[in-house]
């Protein structure tokens, strides 16, 4: 079984999406903390 570009690409950029959100969110937490 072989994965299109296709899948692939919507593969990256959905971990890119869970990467982008996790970050967000460390980084939201860590606003709060150093206020």
């Amino acid at each position: 079984m072989w994965v299109t570009l296709y899948d692939f690409s919507n593969a990256c950029y959905f971990f890119a999406e869970v990467t982008y959100q996790q970050a967000g969110v460390k980084f939201v937490e860590a606003d709060i903390l150093t206020e």
